[in-house]
């Protein structure tokens, strides 16, 4: 089934310059689709069915977003982007789903094309999972401009763009009613235990030597203040330098706008990974001996 990604007109109107990319989808059996919209339900026994989705030529060292509606129960999808050369196939780059979407939620994911000029897309489970998913609104861009916020469904509203930063937050995490803030109906909550931390983590997101990330979002603590730390993080596999850069923050009763900014480093020799130009971002609650939680909501980031 062929589809073109026709909504460029309103992305440029929204202030997000891309370029539609025309594809295919290729589902394998047991997903099934019909008027756009693709299902599957797992029982376990199943290896690793995937939904492909095939563009066609694709420009070198460039961005492209691949976004899609997700109602997800209890099976967490992998997003991967294997591209292709004339010699074979390059390393794949993969990201991650929740397990359980909040009804039907809007997803987004970047990926950056090396010297490549085609690849394939794919979301598939892993082996012995179980659970069913119904996708659609599969649309694939290419991001040019990277000044404007790229976190697209940071307000929560019809979407997510932070991730449970290990399994055993998973329950820790979820999009709620929002407590008073200035736009908007829904903010994400996460709730840390009493003598524990609690972390969540963005995708992939375009990250250049050179230039400025600022990152901005709001937050509000259940009760009291509650101590919390942001990373700007550049981790690869493959790379040994790691570079990262922290900023703390408090959130406290009100709501309250937090801003942050860092010129990420142009020294490719020693940090190597930033030559892959991606980063992610991880919100952390950090360890007392209270139990709390924290609302955040109008998450941007974008490159100046």
């Amino acid at each position: 089934m062929k589809t073109t990604a026709f909504l460029l007109l309103l992305s440029l109107l929204a202030g997000f310059p891309v370029s539609a990319v025309e594809i295919t989808i290729v589902p394998q059996a047991p997903w099934t689709g019909e008027n756009g919209s693709w299902s599957i339900q797992l029982d376990g026994s199943e290896s690793r069915p995937m939904l492909r989705i095939l563009p066609g030529e694709l420009r070198k060292k460039s961005y492209y977003k691949l976004s899609f509606d997700a109602e997800l129960r209890n099976l967490p999808l992998t997003v991967c982007c294997q591209r292709k050369s004339g010699n074979g196939v390059s390393a794949a780059q993969h990201q991650k789903t929740l397990r359980e979407s909040a009804g039907q939620q809007r997803f987004s994911f970047y990926f950056r094309t090396g010297n490549e000029k085609t690849a394939v897309f794919a979301l598939y489970s892993n082996p012995g999972e179980t659970g069913r998913a119904r996708i659609s609104g599969i649309r694939l861009e290419e991001v040019s401009e990277l000044g404007n916020n790229l976190l697209t469904e940071g307000d929560f509203e019809s979407g997510n763009v932070l991730l449970p930063r290990h399994k055993k937050f998973e329950k820790q995490l979820s999009i709620v009613e929002s407590p008073s803030f200035l736009s908007g109906e829904k903010s994400l909550l996460l709730k840390k235990k009493a003598n524990d931390f609690a972390a969540a983590i963005t995708g992939d997101l375009p990250a250049l030597p050179g230039k400025t990330a600022v990152i901005r979002f709001w937050a509000r603590s259940e009760t009291g203040t509650v101590p919390g730390m942001l990373y700007l993080d550049f981790f690869r596999n493959g790379h040994k330098k790691h570079l990262y850069r922290r900023f703390l923050f408090r959130a406290e009763e009100e709501w309250k706008e937090f801003t942050f900014s860092w010129t990420i480093s142009s020294d490719t020799t020693v940090y190597t990974a930033l030559t892959e130009g991606m980063a992610r971002l991880q919100f952390h609650l950090l360890k007392s001996a209270e139990e709390n939680g924290v609302y955040f909501d109008n998450l941007e980031y974008f490159l100046e």
